[in-house]
């Protein structure tokens, strides 16, 4: 009984050992996995992230007129862009480190990110929105914000537009024949009237309205459109800047492939 006891004991105390160790270990993150293409402000340069596929860095290409073209990312929710000439030298170094102590703990990258984007959980393809971060000047803020719109079929469908409205102001508009108020964010999918879309937009004042856009764009049944309205570049602005993106969407044997022009 005793010697029953003793092992008993001894196995309990490895057990509470065990589940110490585990407690400490660092919580692993999920990984994920999502295609994506940029679009921005304007044509923000010299951008790289990291994905677990390759380690090397992938750069980014930004188009003044145009969705990039696809880009894949494996990794933590945690999807981050850097300087990418900063981001070779960080990378040159870690190796150094790991080379000068290899049994030692994984080199951490010296470096910061010009822009950090949480993906959201089931986002499987997105366009990356980028704009200009209010606090940029300030000593180590981000340089970029991001939003991550969902451009899944079901969320965007073809033949229809969706509105990105970044702008920080509430407009009022009308959709073919839909009168609609165009809130912060994005909008519901409206859906194309043979073919097109007509849109006009005012920004509702106290005591005037300022005609913000008058226009109808071709929208086909294998296309979608996204109308961003970006955020206001001074605070004394009246206007939006806006663009509006057409993508193509041809699918064929390969899968999807997806170009965006302007119209």
């Amino acid at each position: 009984m005793a010697l029953f006891i003793r092992h008993l004991t001894h196995a309990l105390i490895f057990l509470a050992l065990w589940g110490c160790l585990r407690a400490a270990e660092p919580a692993r993150r999920p990984q994920i996995e999502v295609q994506f293409s940029v679009f921005g402000t304007r044509a923000f340069k010299g951008l790289a992230y990291l994905s677990s596929t390759s380690p090397k860095p992938r750069s980014v290409k930004f188009y003044s007129v145009t969705l990039s073209s696809l880009y894949t990312y494996r990794g933590d929710s945690s999807l981050k862009f850097y300087n990418e000439t900063e981001l070779v030298a960080a990378l040159e170094e870690a190796a150094a480190e790991k080379k000068a102590n290899p049994h030692g703990p994984e080199p951490e990258l010296k470096i910061r990110p010009v822009a950090v984007c949480t993906i959201p959980d089931g986002l499987k393809k997105a366009v990356l929105l980028f704009f200009p971060s209010p606090q940029a000047s300030s000593a180590g803020a981000e340089q970029c914000e991001i939003f991550a719109m969902d451009m899944a079929a079901t969320k965007v469908p073809p033949g229809s537009m969706v509105i990105v409205n970044a702008a920080g102001h509430d407009f009022i508009g009308q959709i073919n024949s839909q009168v609609v108020t165009i809130n912060r964010g994005v909008s519901a999918p409206f859906r194309g009237d043979h073919g097109r879309i007509s849109v006009k937009m005012v920004r509702q004042e106290p005591d005037f309205q300022n005609v913000v856009c008058s226009d109808e764009w071709p929208v086909g049944k294998n296309q979608r459109r996204l109308w961003i309205l970006f955020p206001f570049e001074n605070t004394t602005d009246i206007l939006p800047n806006t663009c509006c993106l057409l993508e193509k969407t041809a699918i064929e044997e390969q899968g999807m492939q997806t170009t965006a022009v302007l119209p």
